[in-house]
């Protein structure tokens, strides 16, 4: 109750009139053209820092400061609680089929450290997108169950299409304030995409949408020696741009040790804690014509912090 009154007091300095509040529950309408900023701050040992307030930042539009109308953190409890909405995208091509019962052990684990405002969608793919799900789901159940319906088919893979389809389907969303995520596991092969990656990356852009890749790779022998196959041009870039990461999991020698397990628990954990830690800052867009691209900058006022902002431009729409 007392981070509900912490919002109000905030949205009431910028002068934010719809907001209602029934039954003790509070349900907070935000405009359509409010810019959502995930923000993580670490000191100069990489520490993540998680004690700062409102007051600390300072936000800017193309150069201009602008008011803060939202800011949110996660609760002290570990598990992520604050509205999120999150595609988890599932490769079903048959080179990864035999790290599919280590994918859903450790997408189990994922499930438990969401809380109830965690909505899923669970997609899988190879030539199409193949959605488990009727869109997004809070139900953990029904999530389990659509876990043990996925396997991998031997076909090929379209690793972009599945993309555009989960950031189209989370740019849909109606929520102003919800946090959009796409979480990919993949080998990084793709053999039959139609759509671009630019393409991706304009819907991702435009909505706020954060990705995150675990890439589990494929190795063939080159001169010799096994090689990682090159992964699909731009997957790296779009993580990146999107305020995301490209992680790989598992090596040559895991690859060439039968003793050896692939678990890809600690890369979820790391990509949980991440979010733990993220401050969620809004602002409403500056009035410009349309098409203009608008570059973000957040500044902490505490010395000796390095920001990293997940969404770092948008492009002002009609």
């Amino acid at each position: 109750m007392r981070h509900l009154f912490r919002i109000l007091r905030l949205l009431g300095l910028y002068g934010l009139s719809l907001l209602l509040i029934r039954e003790g529950s509070a349900q907070i309408t935000l405009r359509s053209d409010l810019v959502l900023v995930p923000v993580t701050v670490k000191d100069r040992q990489g520490r993540l820092v998680r004690d700062l307030s409102r007051e600390d930042f300072e936000v800017f539009d193309n150069g201009r400061k602008q008011p803060i109308a939202f800011f949110s953190t996660e609760p002290t409890s570990g598990m992520l609680s604050r509205p999120l909405a999150m595609s988890l995208l599932l490769d079903a091509s048959g080179s990864i089929a035999a790290t599919w019962h280590v994918q859903a052990s450790a997408l189990r684990s994922l499930l438990r450290w969401l809380g109830p405002e965690i909505k899923v969608s669970l997609i899988r793919f190879h030539e199409h997108p193949d959605p488990l799900t009727e869109g997004f789901t809070a139900d953990k159940a029904l999530l389990e169950h659509a876990l043990e319906r996925h396997r991998p088919v031997w076909r090929q893979t379209a690793i972009f299409n599945a993309l555009l389809f989960a950031f189209q389907q989370l740019a849909a969303l109606p929520e102003a304030h919800i946090r959009k995520l796409t979480l990919l596991i993949t080998d990084g092969l793709d053999t039959a995409s139609t759509v671009s990656p630019d393409q991706c990356l304009r819907v991702a852009e435009a909505s706020g949408i954060t990705l995150y890749i675990i890439v589990i790779p494929f190795y063939s022998p080159v001169e010799g020696r096994l090689r990682p196959r090159p992964i699909a041009t731009s997957l790296a870039e779009i993580a990146r741009r999107t305020g995301g990461r490209l992680i790989f999991a598992g090596d040559v020698r895991q690859m060439l040790d039968p003793r050896a397990t692939l678990d890809l628990t600690p890369f979820l954990q790391d990509i949980v804690e991440e979010l733990w830690s993220q401050y969620y800052i809004g602002y409403y867009a500056p009035t410009s014509p349309s098409s203009t691209r608008h570059r973000i900058h957040v500044r902490v006022r505490r010395k000796g912090l390095r920001v990293e902002v997940a969404r770092q431009s948008y492009v002002a729409r009609d």
